[in-house]
This record gives structure tokens, C-alpha cells and sequence, in this order.
């Protein structure tokens, strides 16, 4: 078959009509290369525009082609400007470079392509088929490669008849790498014999045999590893392994030591007898499903069971409101705040009803969840009398349900008279001869603003007079003065009234005071900014203002003032530099952020949104084999949240690529490898993931040591380098092993709790508060007997080193436990003593 190599690239539009201006032929698509065997149909194909229609004429090395029996030239159906020359049976005289010329009046273009005719070849055997040995019921794999053109085709065969591909017999070939394959599953004996296969083409065939032999045997049934995910409440969850074994071994599935049969609440069994694949599948995991997994394989061979601890990380929880929500009312056209406190495993879904009906979401109306303290907020911005009712959060999931419900009312806040917040302040641009008055005013009943001139008479808006709001603040009203000029100087006023009562400000203006007051007025010369600091959980606000006389600075969220607090944090420096920190930063910080300053010739406002997103989640999906000597490989999978980063850590101190150490990522799964695991490689390993939510972390402590299930002791020696060498060397002398050490200082408090009961150990230790003590781990079978045997000795030597130990394990189990207590799993290696005095 040919194959085509696309050379195609970008080409200028070429506009394409059968009638008005004649134009010069053009190519509106390139002409591909083609590669093919001999015999075989091959095409070059062209578009072509331009008017008058234009003529075509082929070429091949330079020589015209003529239309014939093997040659045909036509127009694609769907496209009449495709123009397409077809060769019914390529031939070695046609490989080479052909042209196609397009001319009409106006001019002609032509393009060219490259034809290429592969040499046939005989198929040649590469890789023999090799003689086998099978035992009855595992699998039969034959493999062969070879080369050979076109393609050869593999007919197999065993003593004479041919095999064909079937349940239980596959067939896998691979043409790129000419390797061919028979795979025969759950052989017997009436797979015994000799085995060929034939590979054919047009240039020729060749040949390979072998000869298989299927061997009785009893092998014990055995599995792949168990492979699943930790489940997650509501999610699927599934479970897969791989049985062999002869005879081929009956399979079952048990929960908690009880057996599983398909359909039995909501799991699935499914079985492939041939490959030996076995899963356990359950769509929706739920309460009922948490127990201990086990799939057993059962023969005269033997029995094998693999098992897998199907426990979410999170114990299920009905949805319950833990906080509810409080009745309250709110102020005409300030903002609502609905705030509950909610649990529940898996996280419930949350529907907020107002009056029976689902709340639409919008600008103004917004939900918020916290995953880590579980706080829910709904907010409603300009709270008006169509926002009135009865609002209800409901929580859903498949374990259960909950609400609560809140009536919210709008009151009116008692009259106050109208103030001005924001004195009346002016600016003049004289570039363009703009002065802008500004002011702001509150009270209630809001109040009526009336702008007059020098001549006392209102101000209507027109060309050279417009009223505007502050988009920042709608409650700043602005008044722009065009084309002002000394004429116009004199003193402007604003009355603000309403039913509670009037307020007046009165300003002289005068172009040239106002020019000077434009550069003291406050203004901000460094913006308002944010900083992001995940690592730490920390948000930074910052900003330059200067003014003279010095502006009165705020900090504001949502217009309401905030101060140094909780996780607010404000400060200020001469030069006018202000900070607002905020710290523990969570979802619960969302909102607008403000900063106001005010003088007496005006106000600057700066505003920012803060948007926190989800905190990212971080949840191992490889667990680790340890193993010396063999790779170690952990694997996270870090999901949720935006911009995350990861980075990876050993006892604290940041790891790159190198070494024996790799990182690498697949998408959202992160890996850290080893290449060879041993002593030098323990330690806690921490995976760190970042973002705009927050940080997690989730950490894996990896110790080693030869113990493994060996006995262990701890000793707690005083601080006498002398004396313990020689404890040290006895131990040693006797075959015993040092798995740990360490030095570490006496806190009576800390010890009450374990050795509270032992009053002479006790004893011991509240003589010597805050002393230097070496603290030792030592294994092998009978420590613990000869420590205490060396101990109870001290009293018929007190020149004995063993004098000078403060506490040893009493027995095997004691001394397990006491290592627990003492060492961190990386802190369990082989030591020598240090010869450092204190």
C-alpha cells in the first residue's frame, strides 16, 4: 500500500470564481511525495484555481504524460479545482521527480513531487523459532522476526495442520519491528509437538520450526500483586490479580473471612479463565463495603490468598449541620452573610433554597465552602425587599441528609442626618482644562446631592458639566467641569439632603491653588499589590501614599473597615508604606480589598479581588516495597486547587534529581525513586504540594536495618564515654548487633507517662533532670536476657560498666515496645560510637 509523507504547509488564500477578473494560475493545496512497491496504485493530486480555468499538463523526469489504459487524470467529485493523476501499477521507470504545469492566458505555475518504488525482498528469518519446554495449563508463547518486502504474512501450524487465531490462540504481530507471535493459553497435551511457521510475500517465503514439549507439573497456585486504590466514599472501587498454578486453581472472593458471590450488595465478580484475570468491582463504595478483601485460589497444589484493606482515609459521616444557620435581619441594601458550620463523609452536596426554590448563583449571589474547617457561606450583595424569605441549606450524600433552615428579614437603619465622609476635594487637569470635584456622603434616608456655581444657581449636566459615581465606590459623586477657565473661577458648593436633615460644603476655587493642591493631594506613587506565599499560608498587601497635609489611610474589605486582628495584620512605616497581612489564609478570605486614603484635599482608593481556591490534595496511589538492594518507588497523585507546586523532602532538606535519587511527573502522578535501597536511604520523605488554596503535605518515614523481626533492646546509659564502650564491646563480643543510638536529655514529664510504674527507674531519673543520657538499640536473640542479667550483676560489682545504665528492656515484647517509643524508623541504622565528651 503507498504511503504518503505530508509536506504540507501554510499557503496564502487564493480566491477562487469562475467569472471576473482573469487570473494567473495558483496552487491552493501542495503536491505530496509518495513512496509505494511495484504493482501497487499510487496518486498525486493538486488544487488548482485561476481564471480562465487552466490547463494541466503531467510530467515525469521532464517527459509529458499522456492518459492511457494505466495512467487516468481527472477532477475530484466534491472539489472540481482537485485535479488528480492515478497510476494503476507502479513500475520502476516511474520513480522520480513529476511536474504538473497549470496555464491559462494570463500565466502558467508549476509543482512538483517526488515518487518513490521500494525493492521487494524475500522474507529472511531474523530470529529462529526455538525448542520449548511447557508445563500443562500455563501459557505457550512462539516468536519469530524476520525481514522481508512487502510485509511477509505468518501462517502457523503444528504437525502439519494449521493453527488459527481463536479463543485461547492469539496472534501479535508487529510490522515496524517484523516480529510475529502465537500465543497458546492453558496448554495440554494435544499441544505437544512440532510447531512452523511460514512467511510469505510476492518476492518469495521462508521457513522456522521448532518442537514443544508439555511437561506435567504441580505448581501451587500464586498471584500477581493485588492491585487497587485506597476507595473513596461514593467512588468506584475496583480490585485486580492474576492466578496461575497446575491444576489451574479455583478462585473465590471473601469480605471480612466470608464469601462473596457476584451481585451480593452491589459487587461484581468477573473472571477470565484463560489469561487468569480476576476483579472485584464495586460502581458506588459505601459504609457496607469497608472490610478486609481476600481472594483465594485453592488446588491439590496448594492454597494462596492475597488480601487488600478497603478503608476510605476518612471514617463515614451523615451529613449533619454542626453550626446552623441564625434567623437575622439586614440593613436595606447592605450585604447578607449566611453562615453554618457543616461535617459529613463523603463531603455532602449543598442546594440553597429560598422560600422552596433553588437560588440562582450570580454577581451578587455567591456560595462558599472551607474543606478544612467546613465552614458554608452564602452571600447577597445589596440586600433589598425582593431578598426577603426563608432560606434553607440542604446537604445530601448517599448516606444520609440534613438542613437548616434561617428567615431573613430587611430592616431600615434609624435616620441620621446626611455627613460627608470624604470632605468636597478638587483636582484640575490644565492639559485639558478639567476640574473634578469629588465628595462623599452617607445618612439615611439617602441623601439628594445639589451642585451650584459662583453664581448660587444649581448646576444642570451638559456639554461642559457631567455628574458621575466613582466605579470603585458608587457612593463617591463625582462632578467633571470641562473647558474651565478663569471666568469660571469662584466658589462651588454641594448640598446633600434628605429627611433626616441637610449638609452643605463650599469650596473656592482658583486655577492656580487648585494646580498646587493637585500635588498634595493624596495619591498612591507605589500600587496596591499581592504577594502569594503558599508555602507559609500567607497573603501580602502593600502600597505607597503620600499627600501633604499626610493622609488618614484605611484598610477596608468589602467597604467595612478592618484592623490589626485575628488574621489581619496591619502596619505602617513614615515613608507611607502600608502593609495588611493576612495569615492561616483560606477560602474564608475571599472577597474585596481596599485601600483609602483621605485628606482634606481629597481621597485616593485603590481596590483588588481576592479569588482563594481549593487546597490541593495529595493521595499515595504506588505504595513502596522495601526491600535492600532493590528499587524503592513512591507514588503521589496531587490533585485540586490552581498553580500548584511540588516539591520533595528528606528529613526536612529539599530533593532534586540525582544520584541514586529520580523525580518525575506523569500528569498529576509524582514519583520519587531509588535506585538501590539501603541504610544511607532512610529517613521521613515528605511530598509537598502548593497552591493558591493552601499546602499539604503527606509524609512516609523509611528505616533499615538487618533486624526486621529480630529482638531488640533499649538501653539508657549515663553519660560516661568509658563506660559505654566497654558495654558496648561485651554486647558486641557476645554476637550481638547495634541497631540505633542517639544522645538526648532527661525530661521526667515526658518519660511519667511510660515508665511512671517502674518507681526505681523513676527514681533514677529525678536525680538527674535535664542530664545527657545515650540512649542505645540493640538486636539479636537473648539481649535482653544478658542485659538484664549484666544488671542484676552490678550489685556483687559496682566497678561493673553496667553501672552506669539508667534503664534496660526487661524482655523481648518490652523491648519492641520501648523502641517505638524512642527511635524514628530512619533513626534504626548501624552506628559506631562517637568519641565526643560532653
Amino acid at each position: 500500500m503507498a504511503q504518503v509523507f505530508d509536506f504540507r504547509t501554510k499557503l496564502k488564500k487564493v480566491q477562487t470564481g469562475t467569472g471576473g477578473k482573469p487570473t494567473k494560475p495558483a496552487f491552493k493545496l501542495p503536491m505530496l511525495s509518495v513512496a509505494t512497491e511495484k504493482g501497487k496504485k499510487f496518486q498525486l493530486k493538486c488544487g488548482v484555481t485561476g481564471h480562465p480555468k487552466p490547463q494541466l499538463t503531467w510530467m515525469c523526469k521532464g517527459q509529458k504524460i499522456a492518459e492511457s489504459e494505466t495512467v487516468k487524470m481527472y477532477n475530484d467529485k466534491q472539489d472540481p479545482e482537485m485535479y488528480i493523476l492515478e497510476v494503476l501499477k507502479a513500475e520502476p521507470d516511474h520513480a522520480g521527480e513529476w511536474t504538473v504545469e497549470a496555464a491559462n492566458q494570463v500565466g502558467k505555475e508549476t509543482m512538483s513531487a517526488k515518487v518513490s518504488i521500494k525493492k521487494q525482498s524475500k522474507p529472511e528469518i531474523v530470529e529462529e523459532l526455538t525448542d520449548q519446554k511447557v508445563f500443562k495449563g500455563s501459557n505457550l508463547k512462539l516468536r519469530v522476526k524476520s525481514d522481508g518486502l512487502p510485509t511477509p504474512k505468518a501462517k502457523w501450524s503444528r504437525a502439519g495442520k494449521e493453527i488459527t487465531e481463536r479463543r485461547g490462540v492469539d496472534f501479535l504481530n508487529n510490522a515496524g519491528e517484523g516480529t510475529y507471535e502465537c500465543i497458546i493459553y492453558d496448554v495440554g497435551e494435544s499441544n505437544d509437538g512440532e510447531y512452523q511457521v511460514e512467511l510469505t510475500n510476492t518476492a518469495g517465503s521462508a521457513v522456522s520450526k521448532c518442537k514443544v514439549t508439555i511437561q506435567e507439573a504441580l505448581v501451587k497456585p500464586s498471584f500477581d500483586a493485588l492491585k487497587g486504590k485506597r476507595p473513596d466514599w461514593g467512588k468506584e472501587f475496583r480490585l485486580t490479580t492474576r492466578v496461575s498454578g497446575n491444576p489451574k486453581p479455583s478462585v473465590k472472593w471473601q469480605k471480612d473471612g466470608v464469601d462473596i458471590k457476584d451481585g451480593d450488595n452491589g459487587v461484581k465478580i468477573t473472571s477470565d479463565e484463560l489469561t487468569g484475570k480476576h476483579e472485584l468491582l464495586i460502581e458506588d463504595f459505601g459504609p457496607e463495603h469497608v472490610g478486609d478483601y481476600k481472594c483465594v485460589a485453592e488446588s491439590e497444589a496448594g492454597t494462596e490468598a492475597t488480601n487488600f484493606d478497603a478503608k476510605p482515609e476518612k471514617p463515614a459521616k451523615k451529613p449533619t449541620v454542626d453550626v446552623p444557620l441564625q434567623a437575622t435581619k439586614v440593613l436595606r441594601g447592605q450585604t447578607l452573610r449566611l453562615v453554618a458550620k457543616i461535617s459529613g463523609e463523603p463531603v455532602p452536596e449543598i442546594l440553597w433554597t429560598k422560600n422552596g426554590k433553588p437560588l440562582d448563583v450570580g454577581p451578587d449571589v455567591q456560595s462558599f465552602f472551607n474543606f478544612e474547617s467546613g465552614e458554608v457561606e452564602l452571600i447577597i450583595n445589596n440586600f433589598e425587599d425582593k431578598d426577603v424569605g426563608s432560606y434553607e441549606m440542604n446537604l445530601t450524600s448517599r448516606i444520609g441528609k440534613d438542613s437548616s433552615v434561617a428567615k431573613v428579614d430587611i430592616t431600615e437603619p434609624p435616620k441620621t442626618k446626611p455627613n460627608f465622609d470624604i470632605p468636597l476635594s478638587t483636582v484640575y487637569d490644565p492639559a485639558k482644562k478639567l476640574l473634578i470635584l469629588k465628595c462623599k456622603v452617607s445618612g439615611y434616608p439617602k441623601p439628594s446631592l445639589v451642585w451650584a456655581g459662583p453664581d448660587g444657581k444649581e448646576l444642570q449636566p451638559g456639554p461642559e458639566v457631567q455628574f458621575a459615581e466613582d466605579p470603585s465606590d458608587p457612593e463617591i459623586k463625582i462632578l467633571n467641569i470641562t473647558n474651565f477657565t478663569e471666568g469660571k473661577e469662584g466658589e462651588y458648593s454641594v448640598t446633600a439632603s434628605s429627611p433626616a436633615g441637610t449638609a452643605k460644603r463650599s469650596i473656592n476655587i482658583s486655577i492656580k491653588q487648585t494646580k498646587q493642591e493637585n500635588t498634595n493631594r493624596p495619591q498612591f506613587v507605589i500600587p496596591l499589590k499581592v504577594d502569594f506565599d503558599p508555602l507559609n499560608g500567607l497573603i501580602v498587601l502593600s502600597c505607597r501614599v503620600t499627600g501633604d497635609p499626610k493622609p488618614e489611610v484605611k484598610w477596608l474589605k468589602y467597604n467595612d473597615k478592618l484592623e490589626s486582628e485575628g488574621d489581619y495584620e496591619l502596619t505602617a512605616d513614615e515613608d507611607g508604606n502600608h502593609v495588611l497581612k493576612i495569615s492561616n489564609v483560606s477560602s474564608t478570605h475571599h472577597g474585596d480589598y481596599s485601600c483609602m486614603a483621605t485628606s482634606n484635599l481629597g481621597m485616593a482608593k485603590q481596590t483588588c479581588t481576592l479569588v482563594l481556591k481549593e487546597k490541593p490534595k495529595v493521595d499515595m496511589v504506588e505504595r513502596p516495597v522495601l526491600e535492600k538492594g532493590k528499587p524503592f518507588a513512591l507514588g503521589f497523585k496531587v490533585t485540586g486547587g490552581e498553580n500548584i507546586k511540588v516539591r520533595w523532602m528528606r528529613n526536612g532538606q529539599q530533593l532534586e534529581t540525582g544520584g541514586d535519587v529520580e523525580l518525575s511527573q506523569e500528569g498529576d502522578l509524582h514519583r520519587l525513586r531509588i535506585a538501590e535501597l539501603n541504610e544511607a536511604n532512610a529517613g521521613d520523605y515528605t511530598i509537598e504540594a502548593s497552591g493558591e488554596g493552601g499546602t499539604v503535605r503527606s509524609t512516609i518515614s523509611l528505616s533499615f536495618s538487618e533486624g526486621g523481626s529480630a529482638e531488640r533492646a533499649v538501653v539508657l546509659f549515663k553519660w560516661n564515654v568509658a563506660a559505654i564502650k566497654d558495654v558496648s564491646s561485651q554486647l558486641q563480643t557476645a554476637g550481638f548487633k547495634p541497631a540505633g543510638s542517639k544522645i538526648v536529655k532527661v525530661r521526667v514529664d515526658m518519660l511519667q507517662s511510660q515508665f511512671g510504674k517502674d518507681t526505681a527507674l523513676m527514681g533514677k531519673l529525678i536525680s538527674m533532670p535535664d542530664a545527657p543520657v545515650f540512649l542505645a538499640c540493640w538486636e539479636g536473640t537473648g539481649v535482653n536476657d544478658m542485659l538484664k542479667k549484666k544488671v542484676e550483676e552490678v550489685a556483687a560489682n559496682a566497678g561493673s560498666p553496667f553501672a552506669e545504665v539508667v534503664h534496660a528492656s526487661a524482655n523481648a515484647e518490652q523491648g519492641k515496645k520501648e523502641v517505638g517509643i524512642w527511635f524514628k524508623p530512619y533513626e534504626l541504622s548501624a552506628w559506631a560510637l562517637p568519641d565526643v565528651s560532653l
